[in-house]
């Protein structure tokens, strides 16, 4: 029932209205009324991300923490926190662009891709019947197909007769064969329309989504297209997004995700020339929670220990099924899963490593909001989940930012630099996504500042950001000029008010150094006690794969530096990329490749950090910042 109140909003340049309803927030009105706002904590108060721009009525007095997160220039120009803004009828709220701004973090498949698709289509040309052969019609199809199992819809079936009758017996047929070389016919077509049929592989990460457009005739993917993944407005980490949906439904998650893919393959159909209901199959991953909210599926018992969830199996559903909007007759294969913190995302990461196909032993670093890993070789594989934190994302930084226009994706020290510079005591760069003035901080270079911190000397091996007077006298003046203090702690000037979209300086806190500090320890603990685990030692270990939102940018020397990876596996790292969207793309041309997952999913040994001493010493172990 909609209210009488309603606000006005502002997003990508174009004006709604919307009504109140019964919100207590302004946060509440945007999430319902489906606006990309980001939101890592949920809308508990505690992160100061979700920035909006009352640009008419009343803002009200700012809050206690408003107060303390805002700059009297934001506050005046009319900026609040969505979360702590009440609603009032006829206010005008404008959500700034980099909510939904992102870097396009996939790119096109570059390696031969297998072509034996686990949908085809065949051409029939079927024998009419006649007194000799009264053969069912529904029989004719499937013996001139070839086909032994049948699912037709009940639509399907009640306009079969007419369908044939009226193409002259010259249909198509959809047939799906991905288990025991079994086809089993999925719709007729009537006319010859073999030569049209794509398909999407979807790779539903917790901060971004990426959508390939592949063509199944040829095998090959000729399109790409990534967002940040909507549904961060109901939190930064799967756990938050558990939360949500236990208190306002699973259904409300699922919407946003769903609404999202279509808009995405709608994009990548209208931008090559293509119908939506051209595309046939759409292979999807993502860890396991994310796939629980895309299939609908109550991820409740995934946020608890033992961490169950509904289901890891590939599963094969109706598009229509899951209200996906590709062709009527489409399906959707999920790819399967390891547990529930190591998901299908992981299986495809592995596929596109081809380290199940090697005999040296390999080890794949996944990190993202979390961290998976995976060592072994063409012999065993084992995997472990580590609850990195959403910081390399940028949630929990006082000024990150996740990987939008302005982001700082790279920051370096050059102690030399020019004559003048080396007389200045060195020289300090960095780089913006897009090269746009600043707007914050993404993981990347949230690394590369804390790497310079630590070799310099500005951040000691406890991991505490020095304040200027107690520094050592060997940190370079071009360091120690910009440390300083911000809200009374701490901090290190990344980019001042001239460098900025805003006017306003950006720093990194003391806060944000302990949160990497969790973050880093967490991954290389993980990678610790697998290799205790396997019993392999650090130099056994022929290549290092990074992959994720954050492992595929990140800086591989800034991550030795600050101890995210061990330095005894320096030399060895090699980027995949968006590995898991690699995978998907792999499977989605390849019976085998799905097979392969399938494969994969059952035989992976799963280890439980949790519970584990080992985990426990060696994350205590690698919170400093020093060689290990």
């Amino acid at each position: 029932m909609k209210s009488d109140r309603t606000i006005g909003v502002i997003q990508d340049g174009r004006q709604h209205q919307v009504d109140i309803g019964g919100a207590a927030d302004i946060l509440a009105v945007l999430q319902h009324s489906r606006f990309t706002i980001a939101a890592p904590c949920g809308g508990s108060g505690t992160c100061g991300k979700c920035l909006v721009r009352v640009a008419a009525g009343d803002p009200g007095q700012p809050s206690t923490m408003e107060q303390r997160l805002l700059s009297s220039g934001r506050l005046s120009a009319g900026m609040r926190f969505a979360c702590r803004l009440v609603p009032a009828d006829g206010m005008l709220i404008e959500i700034p662009r980099w909510h939904a701004e992102t870097l396009n973090k996939a790119s096109l498949i570059s390696v031969p891709l297998q072509n034996d698709p686990p949908l085809i289509k065949r051409a029939l040309r079927l024998a009419p019947p006649s007194i000799d052969d009264q053969t069912p019609d529904l029989e004719r199809v499937l013996r001139t197909s070839g086909c032994a199992k049948q699912r037709l819809s009940v639509h399907a079936l009640r306009t079969l007769a007419q369908d044939l009758r009226r193409g002259g017996f010259a249909v198509t047929a959809l047939i799906e064969n991905n288990a025991d070389d079994c086809d089993c016919l999925v719709a007729i077509e009537c006319g010859d329309t073999a030569a049209t049929l794509w398909g999407a592989a979807v790779d539903i990460g917790t901060t971004t989504v990426a959508a390939y457009l592949v063509n199944l005739v040829s095998a090959r993917a000729v399109d790409v297209f990534s967002e940040i993944n909507r549904q961060a407005e109901f939190g930064a980490d799967v756990v938050t997004r558990i939360s949500y949906s236990q208190k306002h439904g699973v259904t409300a998650v699922r919407q946003v995700i769903v609404a999202q893919i279509n808009a995405m393959l709608a994009k990548l159909a209208q931008r090559n020339g293509l119908a939506v209901s051209d595309i046939y199959l759409a292979a999807v991953a993502g860890n396991t929670t994310m796939l629980h909210f895309f299939t609908g599926l109550d991820p409740a018992a995934i946020g608890v220990s033992p961490f169950i969830p509904v289901a890891t199996r590939a599963l094969s559903l109706a598009a229509a099924d899951l209200d996906v909007a590709i062709n009527p007759h489409g399906v959707v294969a999920t790819l399967p899963g390891i547990s529930g913190y190591v998901g299908a995302d992981v299986v495809a990461a592995i596929v596109a490593s081809r380290m199940r196909q090697r005999t040296e032993i390999s080890l794949l670093i996944d990190i993202g909001t979390n961290g998976e890993i995976v060592l072994g070789n063409v012999d065993w594989l084992a995997a472990c989940s580590t609850a990195a934190g959403p910081a390399f994302e940028g949630a929990q930084i006082r000024f990150g930012v996740g990987g939008v226009d302005g982001a700082v994706n790279s920051f370096s020290f050059d102690p030399e630099g020019s004559r003048a510079d080396a007389q200045n005591g060195g020289q300090v760069s960095l780089t913006t996504i897009n090269s746009t003035p600043v707007s914050g901080i993404c993981g990347s270079g949230m690394l590369d500042i804390a790497a310079v911190l630590v070799q310099t000397g500005a951040v000691d091996k406890t991991g505490r950001l020095l304040p200027r007077d107690r520094l050592p006298r060997s940190v370079p003046p071009a360091i120690r000029e910009r440390c300083t203090e911000f809200e009374s702690s701490p901090a290190f000037l990344v980019a001042d008010s001239e460098l900025t979209r805003d006017g306003e300086p950006v720093y990194l806190t003391e806060h944000d150094v302990r949160e990497l500090q969790l973050a880093k320890a967490a991954i290389a603990a993980g990678i610790d006690t697998l290799l205790t685990d396997a019993g392999v030692e650090a130099g056994e270990v022929a290549a290092v794969y990074l992959a994720g939102g954050f492992g595929s940018y990140m800086n591989a020397a800034s991550a030795l530096a600050v101890g995210l990876i061990p330095h005894r596996l320096g030399g060895r790292i090699e980027v995949l990329g968006n590995a898991a969207g690699i995978g998907t793309v792999m499977s989605i041309t390849s019976r085998t490749v799905s097979r392969q997952c399938r494969g994969i999913a059952r035989n992976v040994r799963y280890i439980e950090l949790s519970s584990s001493a080992s985990f426990q010493n060696a994350y205590i172990e690698h919170m400093g910042f020093g060689e290990l």
